[in-house]
């Protein structure tokens, strides 16, 4: 478009070589005057024909129609618009028509090339208006009614472009930002525009532009030429990047291709108008093209040209991207001949597979690094978008391709559908009433400050960087300011729990404060959405109000009273199947409705969950779909962030900018919480530790960011910043905490370190009890009650609930924990954890009431199993337990085998067993029944149950241990006890000595010392129980003398030792015992239980079924340790909250 020949002295108006107005008033064009009527072109096969589209004003247009190979074929629509600067040209010359024959052909398209009235007889705007009168009339057509058989019998109105060449794509663009304008739009929508070299100005010289300032001035002529009513080449129509255009981001289309080529005189337009919409906050893709060494409209004058061919073959690429309508079939070979990723699902299948891996190897790399899973999965999700693989072009068409993103969006939404589903389904109001004064304002000031402060930051960014195309600022203060107040509960608890922080004061504020920041988070949210939706109108929030109203006090209670009928109506009288898809439909359909009311399927998802009756229907349906909605449907949404996210806009920020938003994002939460605990007083310490914990991130902050994506509150760059700003905070929050809050104890230094063999007969027992579920309750009270609880010696029970952290059902539980100080209240909808808790609690209380000398504490333990065992010992060292009683990982079934539990128990049982700081004893329960009045047992007397136990004593500290444990249970009515010690016979004394001679010569004194040693104890152990227990008729004494382990199992085995209720010994670990040879083979398949305990349970599984209580004494301290000095926060008291530890 070259514009600087020699002006013609009669030419009022010259813009040679295009065209020239006479003083008089001719206008003469210089091109394209060489009209061609419409035929079948013989080189192509395409044939064309023309139409009037508007009479009165001349308005017409050529249609082509390719070579069909099924004459129902339906093809897509392309609307065509011709350059020529808006004044000369048509779609009736010769170039448009060869050039529109050959893009036809390529693309297999129907195509619609548009007559629209030029200037200067007809300026601006009545090309617009021609041209957006021709596509209504092309689209009235949609119905297969309109006025034109070609358009009506072979357009698919489902894949329908624009597309134009230099004022053409001018057009093709303007028309798209009235089609994206609600009061303007078209019923259609519009899949792609194609942009060849479009012809856009402005004022402001750009580029090469101001190294030619002659040619920079010719062209500042053509818009005022062309428009003479609005002169300014700064007009939004010329120029769409101007400060006063009507926003880029409001393009009614999916995708964008930009054309240039390199010699162009508006080539730097075209590249401002593709970076200006990249950072726009349009929703759709924008890609540009470059052709080197060519000039404007090369294409039209050399169709035979390569560069031309690579451009229409771009063209129909575009097209086929936009929406590939091509089904590849399954030939008869084994492989299909094209890519399955050019559909949906093998490409959705990809990127989920690829995600899934890609986050499970970033667990393990950042999980030393303190980090959550939530980090991991968003890392994952950057890492497959355009900042990391997305650079590799196989990956970008492959994996990441434009057409499989609608597919991915559809399941992202399906799946934070369902995860709001089971938030709500979670979710129990109740508690929130309870909540400290302390926990509830750091919650106010943690949502308030942030709001302020997300306001300021987006302002600053508004002001800094942001374009005339950005959509109004209130838009965007909303969700920053929402995201910075976000405060992730369920993370938090993991983390707390993976700290050992969960049941310090700090932790149960910390999560205390949590659920309110996520239930405010949650409810601003919705309301934002709902104006954004109305366009600020308070009005269109009357539709959610009713919906939500009518869910509440209308469809709640008719769900609970179907739900029950149905129950009860069942044969079983249980939930079953039919109810879980019950449910999951009416999720659907509520999310359907909220979606008609104008609000996202999410809301009308949650408030369903709530509507939920409590109790089993909940825990069925949570073990039913959890699983997968969070490890299957939620990770879409990961992707879709990843996606959107490049971290090289971040570079179009200033450095210090960066910065200021990273301190303000990461600072509002510390700042409210430190002047709140200021005001209360609190520790310096922790109240900044408080402040780091409420800035713990998850699911809910991706939401409200997708959210205001999606609403187009940011452009790309905003997005991105906003985004890193969350995983800074992420990445800072896990290690920092644990660093100046992790525990300094170290349970294995103790100084002392309890057990029973050295406790004074009259203290009280103080027994730490772990129960997992309620299949371990009757042995461990009746363990308990057979105890010996008595006034001058009562027995202190520290219940544990031990519960895997496992999802946010089990961190609502926590919260209950936390808040409740007497009672059970299951809530509004009790899980299965809760249900079982309140049935464990309520067990324990019932045995305390029934044993005046037995007082309980209920506790709860929330851990991963991987560090539960942590949890025990706290619990141990903080209330000074002389015993854990654990149970074994099985449970016997009807025909005397067993049950295999989860197996992550047996290892918290070995974790415990290797680093507890006070004895532990292991319950394999068989059976276990307390002394209780029993009219069949063969053990009563006069209808009395008395309860056999047989105390095995090979020696070692361990058996003492035992020892002493079965002589307190000795003291409780109708309990016997029988005493039984192997003594080593002249074959084992023989075997003894020969190894001894064995050993190496230094060893063997210190072998034959400590020998020594435990004998003279174990002897002076017994001794003072044989003579305590003389005169007891319930205790019975016997020695018997063994050569080996084998006689060890005959004499268990015997009808006389085989009559026993439990058998308690010692674990031995670590011992090695001649008594015991012959019982340790080279594999051991319970080594928990140690040689004799694991003997028993083999040697009694085809007799009468025994409980068998396996005891280890806690290992002496380590030489020259110091007394242990607790600085853990939990050692002080922190905030004055209502919420306690126990129960």
């Amino acid at each position: 478009m070259d514009s600087s020949s020699k002006p013609d002295p009669e030419a009022v108006f010259d813009f040679s070589p295009l065209i020239r107005v006479y003083k008089d008033g001719h206008v003469e064009r210089l091109i394209d005057t060489d009209f061609v009527p419409p035929s079948t072109d013989p080189k192509t096969g395409v044939s064309s024909k023309d139409v009037t589209i508007i009479p009165e004003s001349n308005v017409s247009a050529r249609i082509f129609l390719p070579k069909l190979t099924n004459p129902n074929q339906k093809l897509p629509l392309l609307v065509y618009f011709h350059g020529g600067a808006f004044c000369v040209s048509t779609p009736f010359a010769a170039t448009y028509n060869s050039l529109l024959n050959a893009l036809v052909a390529e693309a297999n398209v129907v195509a619609v090339s548009v007559d629209y009235r030029l200037a200067p007889e007809h300026p601006i705007p009545a090309a617009y208006e021609d041209s957006w009168a021709a596509l209504q009339w092309v689209l009235s057509h949609c119905d297969s009614e309109g006025p034109e058989a070609w358009i009506n019998e072979h357009a698919d109105f489902e894949r329908v472009f624009l597309g134009g060449v230099s004022s053409g794509a001018n057009i093709a663009h303007n028309l798209a930002i009235v089609a994206g304008d609600p009061e303007y739009g078209l019923n259609v929508p519009l899949l792609g525009i194609a942009l060849v070299h479009p012809l856009f100005w402005g004022s402001e010289p750009i580029g090469s532009e101001a190294l030619d300032p002659e040619k920079k001035a010719s062209m500042d002529r053509l818009w005022p030429f062309l428009c003479p009513s609005n002169p300014d080449n700064d007009d939004p129509r010329v120029n769409p990047v101007a400060g006063d255009g009507p926003g880029l981001s409001g393009l009614g289309c999916k995708r964008v291709l930009v054309c240039v080529a390199e010699k162009d005189e508006v080539r730097d337009r075209g590249w401002l108008y593709y970076e200006a919409l990249g950072r726009s906050g349009w929703m759709g893709v924008v890609e540009i093209m470059e052709t080197e060494g060519k000039g404007h409209g090369f294409h039209l004058h050399d169709l035979e040209s390569q560069e031309a061919k690579d451009l229409i073959s771009r063209l129909n690429d575009e097209i086929q991207v936009c929406y590939n309508d091509t089904k590849y079939p399954i030939t008869n070979n084994f492989w299909q001949i094209k890519n399955p990723t050019a559909n949906y699902t093998p490409i959705f299948m990809l990127q989920l597979a690829l995600f899934i891996l890609l986050m499970r190897a970033l667990m393990i790399i950042f999980k030393p690094l303190r980090q959550p899973r939530f980090f991991s999965e968003l890392v994952a999700g950057i890492i497959i978008g355009p900042t990391v693989l997305g650079t590799v072009k196989w990956v970008a068409s492959n994996v990441t391709p434009f057409e499989g993103g609608y597919f991915l969006e559809t399941m992202s939404n399906l799946g934070v559908t369902f995860y709001m589903f089971l938030v709500g389904l979670e979710m129990d109001l109740a508690p929130i009433r309870k909540i400290g004064k302390t926990a509830l304002s750091v919650a106010i000031a943690g949502i308030l400050v942030p709001l302020g402060v997300g306001a300021g930051i987006f302002l600053i960014l508004y002001k800094t960087t942001t374009a005339g195309d950005t959509p109004p600022p209130f838009i965007g203060i909303f969700f920053w300011s929402i995201a910075l107040s976000v405060t992730s509960f369920p993370d938090l608890a993991r983390m707390l729990s993976d700290l050992k922080l969960m049941y310090t004061d700090l932790g149960k504020t910390a999560l205390s404060a949590a659920v309110v920041s996520d239930l405010s988070s949650w409810f601003l949210l919705v309301v934002t959405i709902s104006l954004v939706n109305g366009r600020s109108k308070l009005y269109v929030t009357i539709p959610i109000l009713v919906c939500m109203t009518l869910f509440w006090f209308l469809i709640r209670p008719m769900i609970s009273w179907v739900v029950k009928q149905s129950k009860e109506a069942s044969r079983e009288g249980k939930y079953s199947e039919i109810h879980v898809y019950f449910i999951l439909s009416a999720v659907l359909l509520c999310g359907y409705l909220t979606e008609l009311c104008g609000a996202h399927s999410m809301f009308g998802a949650f408030m369903f969950g709530l509507m939920i009756p409590s109790g089993e229907l909940g825990t069925l349906i949570m073990e039913t779909v959890e699983e997968f909605v969070v490890g299957f449907l939620l990770p879409p949404s990961f992707i879709v962030i990843g996606t959107r996210t490049n971290l090289v806009h971040v570079a179009q920020f200033n450095p210090a900018i960066v910065v200021l938003v990273m301190l303000l994002s990461f600072s509002a939460k510390i700042i409210s919480t430190l002047l709140v605990c200021l005001y209360f007083r609190c520790p310096t310490r922790d109240s900044f530790a408080l402040g780091l914990l409420m800035n713990t991130k998850g699911v809910l902050v991706l939401i409200v960011l997708n959210e205001g994506r999606g609403m187009k509150a940011f452009d790309q760059p905003t997005f991105t910043l906003a985004t890193l700003a969350i995983l800074v905070m992420t990445v800072i929050v896990g290690p920092v905490i644990y660093f100046t809050h992790k525990s300094n104890r170290n349970v294995k230094q103790l100084i002392y370190r309890s057990n029973l063999e050295r406790s004074r007969p009259e203290a009280a027992l103080r027994v730490l009890t772990c129960v997992h579920s309620t299949k371990n309750l009757s042995g461990m009270i009746n363990l308990l009650h057979i105890s010996n609880a008595t006034r001058k010696s009562p027995i202190v029970v520290f219940a544990v609930h031990l519960v895997e952290l496992a999802g946010r059902n089990t961190a609502m539980l926590i919260f209950h924990d936390k808040d409740k100080t007497g009672e059970y209240d299951i809530g509004n909808n009790a899980t299965r954890e809760k249900a079982e808790a309140e049935q464990i609690m309520s067990s324990f209380e019932a045995f305390e009431e029934d044993n005046h000398a037995v007082t309980v504490q209920p506790l709860t333990a929330v851990s991963p199993y991987a560090t539960m065992h942590e949890d025990v010992s706290t619990f141990a060292h903080d209330k000074l337990a002389n015993i854990i009683l654990i149970p074994f990982h099985k449970h016997p079934n009807a025909l005397g085998g067993w049950v295999d539990e989860n197996l992550q128990h047996r290892e918290m049982n070995q974790n415990l067993l290797a680093n507890a700081p006070c004895t532990v004893a292991l319950l394999v329960d068989r059976g276990l029944t307390s002394p209780l009045y029993d009219m069949e047992s063969q053990h009563s007397v006069a209808g009395v149950r008395e309860c056999h136990i047989a105390m095995l004593f090979v020696g070692g500290p361990d058996y003492r241990e035992a020892l002493a444990y079965a002589w307190r249970m000795a003291g409780t009515p109708r309990v016997t006890l029988t005493v039984v010690r192997f003594l080593p016979g002249k074959d084992v004394c023989e075997l003894l000595e020969r190894d001894d001679d064995d050993d190496h010569e230094d060893g063997i004194l210190t072998a034959m010392y400590e020998r020594e040693k435990d004998k003279q104890l174990d002897d002076e152990y017994i001794n003072e129980f044989r003579f305590k227990t003389m005169n007891d008729q319930s205790v019975a004494y016997i020695e018997k003398i063994i050569n080996g382990g084998e006689e060890i199992v005959s004499t268990i085995n015997s009808a006389y030792y085989s009559n026993f209720d439990l058998y308690i010994v010692g674990r031995g670990d670590g011992m090695k015992s001649p008594l015991t040879i012959g019982l340790i083979s080279s594999f051991s398949e319970y080594p928990e239980l140690g040689a004799l305990g694991e003997t028993i349970l083999v040697s009694s599984e085809s007799g009468s079924p025994a409980s068998v209580l396996v005891v280890q004494q806690s290992a002496p301290a380590l030489s020259g340790s110091k007394k242990f000095n607790n600085n853990h926060s939990a050692s002080t008291p922190f905030f004055n909250s209502n919420t306690t530890l126990s129960t």
